[in-house]
Formats: structure tokens, sequence, C-alpha cells
């Protein structure tokens, strides 16, 4: 029985670890401090720094503001992946993006889009030249 309960200890003990390392490699990625994640949170800088190290359980509202601050869902933060659906729309796909994947996306799309132009253009031009 003691064994069981202390299992069950290292287990969440590696599970809020690896939400703290998901939570610093996204706060990283989107240029934020600590302080300015715990602002954006809505907690302290101090849940932040014990979240991030994982040596801290987590309420649920905790990691739905830490989720919404660091522009993920909190499957992502709970499980390193969102469990968005593949066969779901662009624009509800889109919805999960940080505002600057959303950019570069955009920018993807718009690429696409003048490549297409460009190709159908040039298919159109060989078609009058008999090509």
């Amino acid at each position: 029985m003691e064994n069981d309960v202390s299992r069950k200890q290292q287990l969440t003990t590696e599970v809020y670890r690896e939400i703290g390392a998901r939570i610093v490699v996204r706060r990283k990625a989107m240029g934020l401090t600590q302080e300015e994640l715990a602002e954006k949170a809505g907690v302290s800088p101090q849940t932040i720094s014990k979240a991030e190290s994982g040596c801290r359980e987590m309420t649920l509202k905790t990691i739905v503001g830490i989720a919404v601050a660091l522009e993920v869902s909190v499957d992502y933060l709970l499980f390193g992946q969102s469990l968005i659906d593949r066969n779901a729309s662009l624009e509800e796909k889109a919805m999960y993006l940080s505002d600057k994947n959303y950019r570069y996306v955009s920018e993807l799309v718009d690429l696409f889009n003048e490549m297409d132009v460009s190709i159908s253009a040039d298919h159109d031009q060989d078609d009058l030249n008999g090509e």
C-alpha cells in the first residue's frame, strides 16, 4: 500500500514537471518573462515559478488561466499535444494558433494564393502558345 502511494506521488510529480516544461517552452517562445505571464494569467509570479519547476500542484483555474495567457489549449498543457480534430475546418484549427503563428499562416496562405494565380497564368499562356 505504501509503495502504491509513493508511486502515485512520483507519477504526479512527473506530470507536473512535464506541464512545467511545456509552460517554460511556450512562455519563452512568446518572449514573456515569468512576471509578464503571471500578470496575463492572473496569478502571482511565484505561482508561475513553482508551476514551471513542477513543484506545485495547480488548480483548474490556474491551468486554464495559464493556457489562455500562453494562447494554447489546456489539453496541450496537460498532454503535450492539442487534441484538435484533424478533420476540423481551417478556421477551427486557426483558433488555437498564437497571434504570431496566425500571422505566419496568413502570410503562407497569401503566398499560396499568389503562387496559384501565377501558376494559372503560366498554364494559360502555355495553352495560348500551344505548349
